[in-house]
């Protein structure tokens, strides 16, 4: 094999690496006072003079999984606040809406019975002035009729022109702008 194909982990071993050579019985004398020490060690976990690494990683977890949920419960307040906001907006929205839609509803049905009293009174009024028509030919029907029988009766009718236009402006509401003229 050459030396191009060695990986550097080869190359470290063979020229840096060193074998040791421990007498036995310095490894037998370090392995007894490494497991006197693994015992005492265990003996202080049981009596609770050493706090276990297990115990301290379960305590561990236990304040990031309760701070996770601190969290989340945060963020869910966060989120039901903000939720309450903005159904009270919605709230205040609507009942502004609606008081202005009852406000419109009522002045349109302000304005439809003030339309429906002006038509009322132009019904009124139109009724009026016909039947007012109504008598007037109905009166001079009956003049013309009355002045015709009297003619053929063989007598005749005089005015005086002065008097009628007189009676006219006395009669006339608002003045004397309704003479007769011939």
């Amino acid at each position: 094999m050459s030396e191009a194909a060695e990986t550097p982990s080869d190359i470290i071993l063979k020229w840096i690496a060193k074998p040791f050579v421990v007498p036995k019985r310095v490894v037998q004398s370090g392995s007894v006072a490494m497991l006197s020490v693994v015992q005492t060690l265990l003996e202080m976990v049981d009596s609770h003079l050493a706090t276990d690494i297990q115990r301290l990683k379960e305590a561990n977890l236990r304040i990031i999984e309760a701070d996770a949920r601190l969290r989340g419960a945060q963020a869910d307040e966060k989120a039901a606040e903000a939720r309450k906001k903005l159904s009270e907006a919605i709230a205040a929205a609507n009942k502004n809406a609606l008081t202005a839609h009852r406000e419109a509803l009522r002045l349109v049905e302000r304005q439809a019975a003030v339309e429906q009293t002006n038509a009322n009174t132009r019904a009124i009024n139109s009724d009026a002035m016909a039947r007012q028509c109504k008598m007037m030919a109905e009166a001079q029907a009956e003049l013309l009729d009355a002045v015709s029988r009297l003619r053929q009766e063989g007598g005749d009718l005089l005015l005086d022109r002065r008097n009628l236009n007189k009676l006219l402006r006395d009669l006339k509401p608002g003045g004397s702008d309704g003479e007769l003229r011939h």
